[in-house]
């Protein structure tokens, strides 16, 4: 009997033990938070800030981290591309906005990723090349590059209250990107306004597309994207172009003093022209070609309809 009882107690010690251990590593382990989100601060004195390199701040920065860059031209000398999702702030002064000179571009290669209050300038390439989804680029001057941005195969994304002025190809080039936004963004003084490339479903809203090059708006093989209270003036060729684009449509849209027309579309149907401003020197806002079904409500006029 004794052994009996002997057994039983230490039974009774080794299961207490145990669950002493299991409660207090649950203790241990409730009091474990994950590792948080760090801010990383760039600016040209590095007495006071963690770097005053662009490219080391993105190389030590982790998903979710903020990198805040302060006033100052930062050279770029690499292509600097951007595999996290991470945030990149600019602090406005009363300088303007902190300029990034990326001689190669900036690439967006992450999805998530945030561009707030930047000057680019100086790309021989875009000043921003996208290749992924859901980023934001907002309220940044894009200017003196080859291209302002280039979307390939990219969507999601969020354009919002940008400058892009001053590129020598054009402002915006879309290749395959689809279901994009851009809202309150002045695109003029490039070659092109904005170029849509097998691109659906695109959104623009309120865009001032002025005094571009070439045309303001050019679209090739895109479809379903909308234009609602855009302005496409004085570019030096048409306001908008659409080649083998269907289903697109403006709306309340002024277009006015462009080179020639406000509008070709060719081989482009179905699309909506609905409450535009049209004012141009010849007495044909809109020339369709070889196009069907498109509809003109309150745009001013129609010529040169032709059909195959």
């Amino acid at each position: 009997m004794r052994g009996y009882g002997i057994m039983f107690g230490m039974v009774i010690v080794l299961l207490f033990v145990a669950f002493s251990s299991f409660a207090v590593g649950s203790e241990v382990g409730s009091n474990v938070s994950p590792q948080e989100n760090s801010t990383i601060v760039v600016c040209l004195d590095s007495s006071v800030c963690d770097y005053t390199s662009v490219e080391d701040a993105v190389d030590a920065a982790k998903d979710g981290d903020t990198i805040v860059i302060y006033n100052g031209a930062y050279n770029i000398e690499k292509k600097l591309s951007i595999d996290k999702e991470i945030t990149i702030r600019g602090i406005k002064s009363s300088n303007g906005l902190p300029t990034l000179v990326p001689k190669r571009g900036i690439h967006i290669e992450a999805d998530g990723v945030k561009l707030y209050s930047l000057e680019i300038k100086g790309s021989s390439g875009a000043a921003i090349y996208m290749t992924s989804d859901n980023n934001i680029i907002q309220g940044c001057l894009l200017t003196e590059n080859t291209y302002g941005i280039i979307m390939d195969k990219s969507e999601g994304n969020r354009i919002v209250l940008n400058k892009i002025i001053g590129n020598e190809m054009a402002g915006l080039h879309s290749f395959k990107s689809n279901e994009n936004s851009f809202l309150v963004n002045e695109i003029s003084g490039n070659g092109y306004g904005v170029k849509l490339y097998y691109s659906n479903a695109n959104s623009f809203v309120r865009c001032k597309i002025n005094e571009n090059g070439e045309h303001g708006i050019y679209l090739l093989s895109s479809d379903e994207n909308k234009f609602l209270r855009c302005k496409m003036n004085k570019n030096g060729e048409l306001g908008i172009y659409l080649l083998s684009s269907d289903e697109n449509e403006l709306t309340r849209c002024d277009i006015r003093d462009n080179g020639n027309f406000a509008a070709i579309l060719f081989r482009s149907d179905y699309n909506v022209i609905h409450s535009c401003t049209v004012e141009s020197e010849s007495s044909c806002g809109f020339v369709q070609i070889f196009s069907v079904g498109n509809i003109f409500e309150d745009s001013g006029n129609v010529c040169s309809s032709l059909s195959e």
